[in-house]
């Protein structure tokens, strides 16, 4: 048997759709339809290690606002193993409303002050709005030991605070996540676990109590829906931001 020394156009159209890369590019497409530019392979400095990391994809909003709103993704293609991502969900009360916006360091106002705008212009539903529907994890739902869900969820963060920091105005960063599999949310109640129920997308707590804040994680076939509302939603942002008074 002749061992192929290199790969055909076939092989390396396989290794590419395993990359994700098309997911990408759907991704940002869809963004650019509700308005958004989408770049592809943007890059920042990591803050605790100096080194460059890419983002897989910015959208800028483009609002005529003093404020500039993007969306970080993190595109996730998963493991052939994963059946799904889980979001595990439990009665918080009202400790949703703590979570910190990521922003630019000119952005400097108080969180207190910015939150009566900022947790109704988040909303993106009154679904998510409701406080017993923010989840506190994502899992995949695999035997791997690399848990991909963990690792999309911190390196959206990631890359949202890093495109915050290098920006020299006033700017607002989200953090999603855009994934190819199920996702569904599993409720923890003080009565029991409620049953297992399939979701569009969920909103995740991030963090520490003393500086969380929240990512979007969505499923592709929910991603036009989910734009939308992004988009809606920066245009609340904006409108709540012209209300505030920022000082650079």
């Amino acid at each position: 048997m002749v061992r192929k020394s290199h790969r055909d156009q076939a092989d390396v159209e396989t290794w590419i759709d395993r990359q994700g890369y098309a997911l990408e590019r759907e991704t940002a497409a869809t963004l650019q339809r509700w308005g958004f530019r989408s770049t592809l392979g943007r890059s920042y400095i990591d803050a605790s290690t100096g080194k460059v990391r890419e983002i897989d994809l910015v959208a800028d909003a483009r609002l005529a606002t003093n404020i500039a709103l993007f969306a970080v993704v993190e595109c996730k293609r998963s493991s052939p193993t994963a059946g799904a991502w889980i979001a595990r969900e439990a009665d918080r009360g009202r400790a949703y409303q703590w979570w910190a916006p990521i922003m630019s360091t000119n952005m400097a106002v108080s969180f207190k002050d910015l939150v009566p705008n900022l947790t109704a212009a988040f909303a993106l539903g009154r679904d998510q709005y409701d406080e017993q529907r923010i989840a506190f994890s994502v899992v995949e739902a695999t035997d791997e030991t690399n848990d991909v869900a963990y690792g999309a969820i911190r390196q959206a963060v990631d890359g949202a605070s890093g495109w915050a920091r290098e920006q020299d105005g006033l700017a607002l960063c989200v953090p999603v996540v855009v994934m190819d599999v199920p996702l569904f949310a599993l409720h923890h109640a003080e009565g029991g676990d409620q049953p297992l129920v399939e979701v569009p997308w969920r909103r995740v707590l991030w963090g520490a109590a003393s500086g969380q804040t929240v990512v979007d994680v969505v499923t592709t076939g929910h991603l036009v829906d989910y734009a939308g509302k992004l988009r809606r939603s920066f245009d609340l942002i904006a409108l709540a931001g012209s209300l505030v008074d920022y000082r650079a």
